[in-house]
């Protein structure tokens, strides 16, 4: 663990902290310090045990937002079964409770395509952001651009997929429709269950912890000061200005601006300040199996399980589920194991595999489907990117560079205004 500098200030250069060692923060410390400026990074694990490193390694284009019509019907279903794709332990909860309503309301054709203009134009320029740091830093994280399939197995599972597909290909990304048999000749891991997929093939699917541990190794290289092990206690701030943070263990970092890049545990930060992000975590899970015979070789999504399955050199990633249990680790061997019979269905070398590992974390899930970026309204030098839910590993490159325009260039080079901070914030008195 690098010991972070208390009191630092730099004389000869601005000097930005960025809070979160996720693929967000990671990618704005590379994108500032790519272009010169003073970073330091804190992360409050001593690993890369975040959401970034866990997820399913899919950077899927144009992926729709988490509130879609007709899924608050189904969460009600779903809710109390400790079984089901979206689990919620019974639990008070008022603020839990608040998300919900806000995100029933977003549960419409209308937000969807509000969200989707965003979205996908993100998602256009994210690959090319993708692209160019592989090309650059040389990271070894078996990045394939072969796509993504979304398979289906039932006629209900075709609607959903083929109603998704049309959203997706309405916004300017190429969608291929495949039979079951189709699917089989190309890849022999599906089985006769299987009725169809629809294939994304301007997508792209990695080893995202590979990638996040390549990339924040290259930022020492860059000159940023990374800091494992370092929980921000609370933001400071004077006279509507941040000027720095506190950790827990009473060290205080002084810097010209703070980007508060930490995911899941951004709100309470965040709240302590009095602005309020419409933000929960909600847990992922995931299940590492030794690589299968046969083993699927690209990436797809289980469309009626909601799991998805990625190949990683020597092993087959299963991840999924969202459970909405407040912010710890706590693991439920059920819904790892869910994973598993969720793919079997489709992939049924899967049923025999050994298990290589098993990991839960936190996604940070906004009530209206699109991510918080920007500058907070009345406190100067404090900028909030988070709340990208399951599009965190694909908008991360993208959302780095931005948050580096909008510190250095006064303005970023696309429209972020559908994600400003204070479509949330109530703001109240600093401290």
């Amino acid at each position: 663990m690098a010991e972070c500098r208390s009191e630092r200030r730099m004389t000869d250069s601005q000097h930005t902290i960025v809070v979160g060692g996720g693929i967000v923060g990671v990618c704005s410390a590379y994108y500032l310090a790519r272009r010169g400026h003073s970073v330091t990074l804190l992360e409050r694990d001593l690993e890369t045990t975040s959401a970034s490193a866990g997820n399913a390694g899919i950077v899927a284009l144009g992926h729709l937002p988490l509130p879609r019509p007709g899924l608050a019907r189904r969460v009600l279903r779903w809710m109390f079964d400790s079984g089901s794709p979206l689990y919620i332990p019974l639990r008070f909860d008022p603020g839990l409770v608040r998300w919900f309503w806000e995100f029933q309301r977003a549960c419409s054709a209308p937000q969807v395509a509000h969200c989707m203009k965003t979205l996908a134009h993100l998602g256009q320029e994210t690959i090319h952001c993708w692209e160019e740091i592989l090309a650059r830093e040389k990271i070894e994280c078996a990045w394939q651009r072969s796509g993504w399939y979304d398979v289906f197995c039932t006629e209900v599972g075709r609607i959903h997929a083929t109603q998704d597909a049309e959203v997706v290909s309405e916004f300017g990304f190429e969608v291929q429709q495949l039979t079951g048999n189709e699917l089989r000749h190309k890849d022999d891991a599906f089985g006769d269950e299987v009725q169809g997929a629809f294939h994304y093939p301007e997508s792209a699917f990695l080893d995202p912890g590979r990638f996040l541990t390549g990339l924040t190794a290259q930022l020492s290289a860059l000159g940023v000061e990374v800091c494992h092990g370092s929980e921000v206690a609370r933001l400071l701030t004077t006279e509507s200005r941040c000027h720095g943070l506190e950790l827990v263990q009473g060290e205080r970092i002084v810097a010209d601006n703070v980007v508060l890049a930490a995911g899941a545990w951004s709100a309470r930060l965040a709240g302590d300040l009095g602005i309020r992000l419409a933000l929960q975590p909600a847990k992922g899970y995931h299940l590492d199996l030794k690589a299968p015979k046969p083993c699927p070789r690209t990436a797809c999504v289980l469309t009626e399980a909601f799991v998805a399955v990625t190949p990683m050199p020597g092993k087959l990633r299963l991840a999924g589920t969202l459970e909405f249990s407040g912010l710890n680790d706590d693991l439920i061997p059920k819904r790892l194991e869910m994973l598993r019979i969720g793919a079997a269905t489709c992939i049924p070398s899967v049923a025999a595999a050994d298990i290589e590992s098993q990991w839960c974390g936190l996604r940070p899930c906004t009530a209206d489907g699109l991510p918080v970026v920007g500058w907070v309204p009345g406190i100067a030098g404090l900028f909030i990117a988070t709340g990208h839910a399951k599009m965190g590993l694909c908008l991360g490159p993208i959302t780095g560079r931005l948050v580096s325009e909008c510190i250095l260039d006064g303005q970023p080079s696309l429209d972020i205004s559908p994600l400003r901070v204070d479509r949330f914030t109530e703001r109240g008195p600093s401290s």
